[in-house]
């Protein structure tokens, strides 16, 4: 499924190729369709699976890509993030958070076995179970390893990435994986079905989720999916129930939650089959491959055939995924395919105005007198120039008030950022203060001396998630108000381009005594215009820090020492003991002061976390303030050249005019046959295109991704 869109893809860049071969070099680069198509072009597809640790992710990647690849070992918990990416020779690249970095093999004529790679990057990504202080733990010395394979799945730009598991015992696995998020396009949850039921997933996964939703710019939540994983170990029963519950906890923070099921063991299994990497002797020694058929038999070992494959298949449901992840990144990608689409359709569209225009020009000429259009041409050229120039002074102004600022004045970029702040930033603090209120007043009645450390674990992972959930809302509530005011600026230009051009149109028409034409050049459309400024705000609000500070833990540590006293042991000869001083002692655990005390702490301790988003809102407020600039000179810079190459196409067409008028009179004849010709070309062209997008990408049906 994906590899079809993949295919969908290419087709629309060979349109982009064949159409040089009509169209001069200058019309393409003025079009700003190079840039479009290069974007798609290199566009990739990155996927985060994130999951409670031994919920079968590993085997679900294996599934996916039809190899046994990832370890499935149920200790071997992930420790760093693992990128699978395309590579024609096999290797593995692992970068250390001292800025080294490591391939194996070493060198391109080096061979390495598949067992050896596989060996190498189980020691690079699993949790070091040796004796503290023996090794340097993985998550303390690996910031990422990529994972260079020749797999088909991969083939095109698609990238899978292992993340460290959530719940893990490792605390800074959760932090490792939720900075990876706003990295990726899709973020698959993959859950057992018993997961769903626990109190605890219950109660934390809807801070993941959320903490996940705010980790994109999209509204709709589409790039989160949730896999309930390992279907063959359970009932249609057990099943539907999961789903139902899990369905009831996050449809209040999805629209319309995505819960797909499936058999990651089933899957990788049938694939390794299909590809003849696993025979079907191997398929019946495996004592995990086993269902009932449609007569209600069990079938295992020796009864498993070939016919049963499908069956497996079925089980599985892998394809189901990869159609679902397939219609999203088709959605993903719809936005450059449509621009590239309008663009290419809108170049040929100006190629037959400038040709449209010549053949009138030429008609009209034959009954006029010598040099009397040379004249006109020579005239608007200078007036056009003079209408660009006060344009260009215009949007400079207006750029200046929008994006820069004034000596006197925060520009209205600015006005945005300091406006979210002031107005989210107590909305936050207070639902944070509630949230943990709740969380802590359940946890405390669940409190004993034995399980205080637990309790505290949790409360405080909660409270670091939700913490980092509010940062990340406040980043994305600012980068989609910054959208939003870019869109305005845009239509406002788009006013005042829209108004130029037609004052331009008329007057070259008028002059000229032409056929006025009827639409725009379609240099200055506002999808093409924000195009860029997107993607910058995309790429800023990945990159912006939500790092969350480390010292509120440490400040648990010695909470329960503090509320733990020695008293002397019972016993009639320590009593003697004790008036010699040499009494034997014990320690007494005071639950009543402790409870108190860690009350207070806990209030504290929330206080702090209030006091820690107001600091940061004013942190992550200058920080976006400074990235911004960049953003906003190259918008503003992008806005002025299509200016410039709006102006360069008119006097180029002005000037090829000119040339064509010094022709002899004669050979006018030929020239229009020419551009007709040309103009029925590129409207055939035109009409393919057209074809080509609604046909492939506006599909018709239920469910249907809009454009």
């Amino acid at each position: 499924m994906i590899q079809n869109l993949n295919k969908k893809r290419n087709h629309v860049i060979q349109m982009f190729d064949s159409i040089k071969r009509n169209v001069s070099s200058e019309a393409i680069k003025e079009s700003g369709l190079v840039d479009i198509v290069d974007k798609l072009r290199s566009s990739s597809f990155r996927i985060a699976l994130v999951a409670p640790f031994s919920a079968g992710k590993s085997t679900f990647v294996n599934a996916l890509i039809g190899k046994d690849l990832l370890s499935m070992d149920v200790l071997a918990e992930t420790a760093a993030i693992t990128t699978l990416k395309y590579g024609k020779q096999k290797r593995i690249e692992v970068k250390y958070r001292d800025g080294q970095s490591e391939l194996f093999p070493q060198s391109a004529s080096q061979i390495s076995t598949e067992d050896q790679l596989k060996a190498f990057l189980k020691s690079k990504t699993t949790v070091n179970r040796e004796t503290a202080g023996e090794t340097a733990r993985v998550e303390e010395t690996v910031e990422s390893v990529n994972v260079y394979w020749d797999l088909d799945l991969c083939k095109g730009g698609l990238e899978i990435v292992d993340t460290p598991g959530l719940f893990a015992r490792h605390s800074e696995h959760d932090q490792i994986t939720t900075k990876v998020l706003p990295s990726v396009d899709a973020i698959l949850f993959i859950i057992e079905p018993d997961n769903v039921g626990e109190s605890n997933f219950l109660n934390v996964i809807t801070d993941y989720v959320e903490n996940a939703k705010n980790s994109s710019l999209d509204t709709d939540g589409k790039h989160i999916f949730f896999i309930i994983n390992k279907v063959d170990k359970f009932t249609e029963k057990e099943i539907l129930n999961a789903r139902e519950e899990l369905y009831r906890v996050v449809s209040p923070l999805l629209k319309s939650p995505q819960i797909l099921a499936v058999s990651s063991y089933f899957a990788m299994k049938a694939r390794m089959f299909d590809n003849g990497s696993l025979s079907l002797n191997d398929l019946k020694r495996d004592q995990h491959i086993s269902f009932v058929d449609e007569e209600g038999f069990v079938v295992s070992g020796r009864q498993i055939t070939e016919n049963d494959i499908g069956t497996i298949h079925t089980i599985g449901r892998m394809s189901v995924i990869e159609k679902e992840l397939s219609a999203f990144f088709e959605h993903k990608i719809s936005r450059m395919v449509n621009e590239s689409i309008e663009s290419l359709a809108a170049l040929c569209a100006r190629e037959i105005r400038d040709s449209v225009e010549l053949v009138q020009l030429l008609k009209k000429r034959i009954g006029q007198k010598e040099g009397e259009y040379e004249k006109k041409l020579k005239a608007l050229r200078t007036n056009f120039q003079e209408l660009t120039r006060v344009l260009k002074t215009e949007v400079e102004h207006d750029a200046i008030q929008t994006l820069v600022g004034t000596s006197t004045g925060q520009s209205k970029i600015e006005e945005v950022i300091e406006e979210v702040k002031s107005s989210a930033t107590p909305k936050l603090v207070k639902e944070l203060r509630a949230d943990l209120y709740v969380s802590w007043k359940a946890k405390r009645e669940e409190l004993t001396e034995h399980n205080s450390e637990q309790i505290l674990d949790q409360f405080l992972e909660n409270l670091l998630l939700k913490l980092q959930t509010k940062k990340k809302s406040l980043i994305r509530t600012s980068f989609r108000s910054l959208e939003k005011q870019y869109e305005r600026f845009t239509e406002g230009l788009l006013g005042r381009f829209s108004q130029f051009e037609e004052n331009v149109n008329k007057t070259f028409s008028a002059e000229l005594n032409l056929t006025a034409l009827s639409g725009q050049s379609a240099f200055f459309q506002k999808e093409q215009l924000l195009f860029q400024v997107r993607n910058d705000i995309e790429e800023l609000f990945s990159a912006t820090s939500y790092d969350i500070r480390s010292d509120l833990k440490e400040r648990l540590k010695n909470l329960k020492e503090d509320n733990t006293y020695l008293v002397n042991a019972s016993g009639f000869f320590n009593a003697i003991k004790a008036l010699f001083g040499k009494a034997e002692k014990i320690s007494v655990f005071d639950m009543e002061s402790f409870q108190l005390s860690l009350d207070e702490l806990v209030y504290q301790i929330i206080a702090d976390a209030e006091e820690e988003i107001r600091i940061d809102a004013n942190a992550i407020s200058t920080e976006i303030n400074n990235r911004i600039i960049s953003v906003n000179e190259k918008y503003q810079g992008h806005i002025l050249k299509r200016i410039e190459h709006y102006q360069g196409w008119r006097e180029r067409n002005i000037q090829n005019l000119l040339n064509e008028l010094k022709g002899e009179k004669g050979k006018v004849l030929n020239i229009v046959a020419e551009r007709e010709r040309s103009i029925r070309s590129l409207e055939k062209l035109i009409k393919q295109v057209k074809e080509f997008y609604e046909e492939e990408f506006i599909e018709k049906g239920e469910a249907v991704y809009a454009i």
